[in-house]
C-alpha cells in the first residue's frame, strides 16, 4: 500500500516540527538523519513498535531494534552502568535493561545509542520518549547513503522523510570511520 510522503529539510519550520512530532506520537515510522546517515524511526512505545519499523524495513518480526536516547533516558532504560564512550554518539551499547526497557524492546536486553546531533537530541525531550531506529535500508539490501536514494527507497512507505543539510559532513564522517575499520 502506497502513502503520501511529506519531506521536510532541516532546518524545519515550527510547523515542520510540530508535524514532525505529531506523526511519531501517532505511532508512525519517518526517517531522520541521524550523527552519520539516515535511520528509520519510530517512537519507542512498546515492542509493537519494533514490529512497525521491522514491516516498514521488510525485517523479519522479531528483529531488534537500537534505541537512541538522551543521556537521561539511557540511565532509565538499562540496569548497568552507561559506557563512557556512549557519549561520543557512534556507540551502540548492548546492556541489560530495566523494566522499563524490556517493556520496550520487548527483549531482556537494550541496545542504546545516545547522539550528538542536537537536533535528534532536542526531539527525544520534546518527546519526552526514545526511538526505535535502525539503518536506513529494506531488508537485505545496501544502507540508503544519500537524499536521492532515500526518496527512492522511503517515498510512498512513510508518512514523513527528514533531509539533512549537512549530507556531504556525514558522508565524509561515515567513509572516514568506515576507513579507520579497514585498517
Amino acid at each position: 500500500m502506497t502513502m503520501q510522503t511529506k519531506i521536510f529539510n532541516l532546518p524545519l519550520t515550527f510547523e515542520q516540527y510540530e508535524i514532525l512530532k505529531q506523526t511519531l506520537l501517532n505511532g508512525e515510522v519517518c526517517i531522520l538523519p541521524t550523527d552519520t546517515l539516515y535511520g528509520v524511526m519510530v517512537l519507542a512505545k512498546n515492542a509493537e513498535s519494533v514490529q512497525k519499523l521491522n514491516e516498514t524495513k521488510q525485517n523479519p518480526k522479531d528483529k531488534p531494534a537500537q534505541i537512541l536516547c538522551t543521556l537521561s533516558q539511557a540511565k532509565k532504560l538499562s540496569m548497568q552502568d552507561l559506557p563512557t564512550k556512549i557519549k561520543d554518539g557512534n556507540l551502540t551499547a548492548i546492556l541489560k535493561g530495566s523494566s522499563y526497557g524490556v517493556s520496550l524492546s520487548g527483549i531482556s536486553s537494550v541496545g542504546l545509542r545516545v547522539p550528538k546531533d542536537e537536533f535528534l537530541q532536542n526531539l527525544m525531550q520534546d518527546l519526552d520518549a526514545p526511538l526505535f531506529a535502525s539503518s536506513a535500508n529494506l531488508h537485505g539490501l545496501k544502507v540508503c547513503v544519500n537524499q536521492q536514494e532515500i526518496k527512492d527507497t522511503f517515498i510512498g512507505l512513510v508518512p514523513l522523510i527528514i533531509l539533512s543539510n549537512k549530507e556531504n559532513i556525514k558522508m565524509m564522517i561515515f567513509l572516514r570511520t568506515a576507513a579507520k575499520t579497514l585498517k
